[in-house]
């Protein structure tokens, strides 16, 4: 069943991860992390600069070339591994156009052999809290794409991991969809106490959205820059239109660029 209480987030340490791919190329060099449970962060650079590669080291589906990396004190692999540990969401929805979206939804339950009563219970939940319990029976495509993007979202969630991880998610919707998807987000967050690390080029949506902005340099990846975000959640939308917020993301947009200029010295 799932369980009413939030999950424990999960800790995420990293000391001095590299990866180096087969041909050579650095993808991530000598990063350090340091994530407490329940935290919210936001990791922004340029294209190409091992953002999704970090994402992929923390999801376990790669391995570091050297240093350490592990969430809750195992490596990415055995957190996967573990039960309701973590999730990824990547920016295309990756829905089955075959299959309904309760069925979307219930997919990862039934890999895992969980009990029939309790994947159709899961799923229902995770309907309710993106609110799209009335749509269980559509096919994908019958949706808008800020709607699948929440069946995704409610796919992760069924799960109940301590661990999000978010790939660009919403980098393919228009603004006002954007918008709401990001307080929708932060709603779910708040409740279920999951530790998120949210991928993005938007330093707009980073400041938005997380406690922590971590900015990376262009490839190989390194973290340039950590800024606590100086806002307390709950937030409302009126934050993103205030002097505050403006300033704030100018200091992480100059550092951004600062960090491009230095790579190209």
């Amino acid at each position: 069943m799932m369980t009413e209480a939030a999950p424990s987030g999960a800790c995420l340490r990293g000391t001095q991860v590299h990866k180096r791919f087969d041909d050579d190329m650095i993808a991530i060099d000598t990063v350090d992390l340091d994530i407490a449970a329940g935290q919210f962060v936001a990791l922004v650079g340029p294209s190409g600069c091992g953002k999704s590669t970090l994402l992929r080291l923390l999801a376990g589906l790669t391995t570091v070339t050297s240093g350490e990396l592990t969430v809750d004190g195992l490596t990415p692999r055995q957190a996967r591994a573990k039960e309701r540990r973590l999730a990824y969401v990547l920016q295309d929805p990756t829905l089955l156009r075959w299959r309904r979206v309760r069925d979307n939804v219930a997919l990862p339950l039934e890999l895992r052999h969980l009990p029939t009563t309790e994947v159709q219970q899961r799923v229902e939940t995770a309907l309710q809290w993106v609110g799209l319990e009335d749509v269980g029976q559509m096919y994908p495509q019958q949706l808008s794409g800020g709607m699948r993007m929440r069946v995704s979202i409610a796919r992760a969630l069924a799960a109940e991991p301590s661990l999000l991880l978010m790939d660009e998610p919403f980098g393919a919707l228009d603004e006002i969809t954007r918008q709401r998807l990001n307080d929708e987000l932060l709603e779910l967050w708040q409740k279920r106490g999951f530790t998120c690390l949210f991928v993005t080029h938007s330093v707009h949506e980073a400041a938005y959205l997380s406690q922590q902005v971590m900015i990376m340099g262009p490839r190989p990846g390194r973290i340039t820059a950590v800024h606590q975000v100086p806002f307390a959640h709950p937030r409302s939308a009126d934050l993103r239109t205030s002097p505050a917020f403006a300033g704030f993301v100018r200091q992480l947009s100059a550092d951004l660029t600062q960090a491009m200029a230095a790579e190209h010295a």
